[in-house]
């Protein structure tokens, strides 16, 4: 799909018969292709239904996944965004798009003319201007972009399951549920506050462990597990997410009163820091079987087992035990 996408930026300039330099809102339009993907090369890889029975989907192509895009208005209600709908944002100057760079007001006025395309001959100096990097952005915006069977989808993150406390309800059997949210994963893969954090492909397996090790119950609705259509498509280890997140925790929570500790305790502490210092640099599964070992010994040597940085550790290196490991290496035979 062609597109002409307006933006604007900011330029150090000094304007024709002045001396001075100022600061000037300049625009331009770029015009690109976004992607057109056959539905065969971006299959629906996940799909969930949050707690107020919305339904989300994400596609599997070029290595990532792609949630479809969503046009929020004032009141949170939304629709989708078809290439139809994001053409008139662009030709209206609507900044909600996701292409343009600028501000609405700035994007209306390069439209009615009030803001002339940026001219070098039109400045008596041009000292500076954030053009290029404007462009640059729109460019990394494109290729976030793709439209698949007439709707606009956008690069996503992995989806990952984990449970809202806040959320529970107490069903008439004496069972607790506690409903679950999905989010997706920053580009960079970290995720805060891992915990208690899965992939979609283990759903079953993390409500079995949890069951026993972290709640007294948990009943999930069968609408609100995640579907995954294309198990290829998951690759988010969340056992090493949530084994980093919970030391990094517990190593911020505790530095303030190693004063207060015994020599044993700030010694396995330290240890445990330049473990995970390793574990966090080299990313390999020696680097993080070291460091399980090191925070057992804290969990040991801790006064207070109870408390909750100490138990968050140990459930994590119960967590990291018992695992799914998976096999690098062919176990078929031949006969």
């Amino acid at each position: 799909m062609r597109v002409r996408i307006p933006y604007t930026f900011t330029a150090h300039v000094v304007p024709l018969k002045k001396i001075k330099e100022i600061n000037s809102t300049e625009g331009d339009w770029l015009t690109a292709d976004l992607k057109e993907v056959d539905d065969l090369d971006a299959p629906i890889a996940t799909e969930w239904t949050d707690f107020k029975g919305e339904t989300f989907q994400t596609r599997w192509h070029d290595g990532s996944h792609w949630l479809i895009h969503k046009i929020y208005d004032e009141d949170q209600n939304y629709q989708l965004l078809s290439p139809d709908i994001l053409s008139d944002m662009l030709e209206n100057g609507n900044a909600r798009n996701p292409l343009s760079v600028g501000a609405g007001s700035s994007l209306r006025e390069l439209i009615s003319g009030e803001i002339k395309p940026f001219d070098k001959a039109n400045f008596k100096t041009v000292k500076e201007t954030e053009q290029e990097a404007v462009i640059r952005r729109i460019h990394d915006q494109i290729a976030d972009c793709i439209i698949v069977e007439n709707q606009v989808w956008k690069r996503c993150g992995e989806p990952y399951y984990r449970f809202n406390r806040l959320r529970v309800e107490k069903q008439a059997d004496g069972r607790v549920m506690r409903y679950p949210e999905v989010e997706l994963l920053p580009k960079d893969g970290e995720i805060y506050r891992a915990h208690e954090a899965f992939s979609a492909d283990q759903f079953e397996d993390y409500v079995d462990f949890a069951t026993g090790n972290f709640h007294d119950a948990i009943f999930v609705p069968e609408e609100f597990k995640i579907t995954v259509l294309v198990p290829e498509s998951i690759s988010f280890n969340s056992e090493v997410a949530a084994l980093h997140s919970t030391v990094g925790d517990f190593l911020t929570a505790t530095a303030g009163d190693l004063a207060k500790k015994s020599t044993d305790f700030i010694r396995s502490w330290a240890n445990l820091k330049d473990g995970f210092e390793l574990a966090t640099a080299q990313k390999s599964e020696q680097a993080n079987d070291t460091l399980v070992e090191l925070a057992k010994i804290v969990v040991e040597i801790s006064p207070n087992k109870s408390e909750y940085n100490v138990d968050n550790l140990f459930k994590t290196t119960e967590r990291w035990n018992t695992r799914n490991i998976s096999l690098d290496f062919d176990v078929t035979t031949t006969i």
